[in-house]
């Protein structure tokens, strides 16, 4: 994946600069390259394929030196999260659900409506919760998708018990079971969203929504989190091994509130947790908590290990600014977060706040989806070293 932009400001001395590619021109540049190569690799006896026929290499790429940003689509769009699915990436926005593949981002449906998030159970059945404009006040739905985004049914749920439904926050897919926070809640159902039975909580409470959601692939906990009634930080596990609810509060000052929880690979006891206000993270389960990245009330959705190289960590921040343009900053940790360095992409116009974040791996590379406050997304490459 590769990113692009434009010009801009200078930027801080402790601040990287970075390549700015242009999507069409590196592809014109392959073609060009593939179109007189093509020639010479026809005129080329076989060599190891044993059948005679030349064997096709892919386009070389010579290895970064400089962190690369390229523009990746859903322009304008406040991209709130970003999923990996079978076979794809998924985006929940504030204008209808979004899937990338091999030809880019394509539309699934529920344009006009705010996709609070969305799970893959396979590649044809899609759960998502919405949130619909109205002049009363907005109203909240689950849908199912079972074509893959073609189509879209409200789904008849109990998510809310006896009192009546209340807007799902968070989705995550968990074998044959999904899980889903409220409010203050903490749910599962295994039917698909209709059903659902309280694991924490209670229905309807008055406080603010639980909108960070992850379980443990190792241990089988539900950490979930969010903000308190008075805008404090909550952090909530329930414990696979007896259903035991451990409350961590305080991890920053307040006003703050959880929004990322990521497990890191090898260390089953470390988990980390983004918020507003930096990271934190406990490398023993949740007895013992360190700060890892002190932020100064801007908001971090989340962080990312890179899968080819444990040791990096890639944050990135949003001040809380909703009408205007800022810094697209991203914070890299080569040292297992001991250190951070700062990369700032040049473009002074961009919105450049980061609201949700992926990882995966395409030809070799590692490559950050960056979902962006009203930019789309972005994505970005690091030099192997």
């Amino acid at each position: 994946m590769a990113w692009r932009g434009g010009p801009g400001p200078a930027a801080p001395s402790d601040t990287l600069r970075m390549t700015i590619t242009t999507p069409d021109l590196t592809l014109s540049r392959r073609s060009l390259l593939a179109g007189l190569l093509a020639p010479a690799a026809l005129a080329l006896p076989g060599c190891g394929g044993g059948d005679g026929n030349p064997i096709a290499y892919p386009p070389y790429e010579p290895p970064l030196t400089e962190p690369r940003f390229t523009p990746d689509g859903l322009a304008g769009r406040i991209v709130r999260r970003l999923r990996p699915g079978p076979g794809a990436l998924y985006a929940a926005t504030d204008h209808g659900a979004w899937r990338r593949g091999a030809g880019g981002w394509q539309a699934i449906g529920l344009a006009g409506q705010v996709v609070l998030d969305i799970a893959a159970i396979d590649a044809a059945t899609l759960i998502a919760s919405v949130e619909r404009p109205d002049p009363q006040g907005p109203t909240h739905a689950l849908m199912e998708s079972r074509d893959g985004g073609l189509s879209w049914q409200a789904l008849v749920h109990d998510f809310g018990g006896r009192e009546g439904p209340e807007p799902v926050r968070a989705l995550q897919v968990d074998g044959s079971r999904l899980l889903a926070t409220g409010t203050d809640v903490l749910a599962e159902s295994t039917d698909r969203g209709r059903r659902w039975r309280l694991l924490s909580g209670q229905w309807h409470a008055f406080t603010q929504p639980k909108d960070a959601l992850a379980r443990h692939p190792v241990t089988g906990d539900i950490w979930y989190g969010g903000q308190d009634a008075i805008e404090g930080f909550v952090l909530m596990c329930r414990r696979a091994a007896d259903g035991r609810l451990d409350a961590f509060p305080g991890l920053m000052p307040n006003p703050s509130v959880a929004k990322g929880i990521r497990f890191v690979a090898g260390q089953p006891q470390r988990v980390i947790v983004s918020g507003e206000g930096g990271v934190v993270q406990t490398t023993d389960n949740g007895a013992r908590w360190t700060r890892l990245l002190d932020a100064d009330y801007r908001f971090h959705f989340d962080v990312l290990q890179d899968p080819q190289r444990p040791t990096r960590f890639v944050t990135a921040q949003w001040a809380k600014n909703y009408d205007d343009p800022q810094p697209l900053v991203v914070q890299v940790s080569d040292d297992d977060g001991r250190s951070w360095r700062r990369i700032q992409h040049p473009d002074a116009r961009l919105f450049g706040g980061v609201w949700s974040m992926a990882v995966g791996v395409e030809r070799g590379r590692t490559v950050y989806d960056l979902g962006l406050y009203r930019g789309g997304v972005m994505r970005l490459e690091l030099p192997a070293s």
